[in-house]
């Protein structure tokens, strides 16, 4: 049920809605899909979290933790909403998820596709987190998802779009199992997916690159045309899967004579693979200016799981061992069709 009200003179329209699911039966553990977006929760995301936390524990609920991969549902969702100026649990148009699509099925795509209870709970108009509890505690629907004992995890996303119809969007996903994505504030997820990927079990005595693994952010630059971060839960890379986009990461490196340039990749695409969308593996300069393109890449080159590639660079040939404002770059284009995802882990520029 959705419902609109104005709260004083001159303030956005508010609204509230919310939509419920229960699936009976054993937990389907199907293979997740990697979370493209921002898991870095603002503060009043983690406030959202210890008010509805509080909340379960005055009523006899158990405590909620975070889902990533349904926090990242829910961004994306508040996104759509924003740019587009809908309302609504279903996607009336999107950067990210076919028309249509239900709450359920933006799970799944971020990687909760469990055959469990699942909820969802949206806001328009309310910027900070007491605000929103407040309206979704007087609201009959969204009290009893709040305080469902069913559900263990939440995913929360607070975003403000600016010249959006209300400003700012709030969404949270129920569900109740624990996926491996979910975690305590400030803790890593409970089970790291692995990419599949496997480690070198020697250290090489040089390396061109640093934290190639991508535990962290540290050492590289990563931007996104949509805004979202590339660098996911501390493990790999996720580039591309929106229309239109533009994504990137590169870090500086250093080069030697003979050096050869390595790391995973995966390529998903829908159907036959969409040629216009492509991945560029280059050296730039400082500016962004390219030096030397190293391999390309398109939708059309779908993988079966993850594959290690391997490039010797042309060192010698551009006497690039001498320059140090030289950056190994991953970029990505999309066009507006089928959305291809690329996806780079374990890195190394060794001899």
């Amino acid at each position: 049920m959705k419902r609109g009200f104005e709260e004083g003179s001159g303030t956005l329209l508010r609204f509230l809605v919310v939509l419920s699911m229960v699936l009976v039966g054993g937990f389907a553990l199907a293979a997740s899909s990697d979370a493209r977006a921002a898991t870095d929760y603002d503060a009043e995301e983690l406030e959202f979290l210890d008010l509805i936390n509080a909340y379960r524990a005055g009523n006899g609920a158990g405590p909620l933790i975070l889902s990533d991969d349904l926090a990242v549902a829910a961004e994306h969702h508040n996104r759509d909403m924003g740019t587009y100026n809908f309302f609504a649990h279903d996607t009336v148009q999107s950067s990210y998820y076919p028309v249509g699509s239900e709450p359920w099925d933006r799970m799944a795509a971020e990687g909760y596709s469990y055959e469990t209870a699942k909820g969802e709970n949206l806001a328009a108009g309310y910027e900070t987190a007491e605000e929103v509890i407040a309206a979704w505690k007087a609201s009959p629907s969204h009290n009893a998802a709040m305080l469902d004992p069913e559900y263990r995890v939440i995913g929360i996303s607070r975003l403000n779009v600016p010249g959006s119809e209300s400003g700012w969007y709030w969404s949270t996903g129920f569900g109740a199992y624990e996926d491996p994505s979910s975690h305590e504030p400030g803790e890593p997820p409970a089970a790291e997916e692995t990419t599949g990927v496997e480690q070198e079990t020697e250290r090489p005595a040089w390396n061109g690159i640093q934290n190639g693994g991508f535990v962290g952010r540290e050492f590289w630059e990563e931007s996104a045309r949509d805004g979202a971060k590339l660098i996911l839960r501390g493990q790999f890379v996720r580039l591309g899967g929106y229309n239109n986009g533009f994504d990137e990461v590169r870090q500086r490196v250093s080069l030697r004579d003979g050096a050869v340039l390595e790391y995973g990749m995966k390529v998903s695409s829908p159907r036959n693979g969409d040629a216009d969308d492509r991945l560029r593996v280059r050296l730039t300069d400082e500016q962004g200016e390219t030096v030397a393109v190293l391999r390309r890449y398109s939708g059309e080159d779908k993988t079966d799981g993850w594959v290690r590639q391997r490039v010797e660079l042309p060192v010698g040939k551009k006497n690039l061992a001498s320059r140090d404002d030289l950056y190994l770059s991953f970029v990505v284009r999309t066009d507006g069709r089928a959305k291809t995802f690329f996806f780079l882990d374990n890195v190394s520029v060794t001899r």
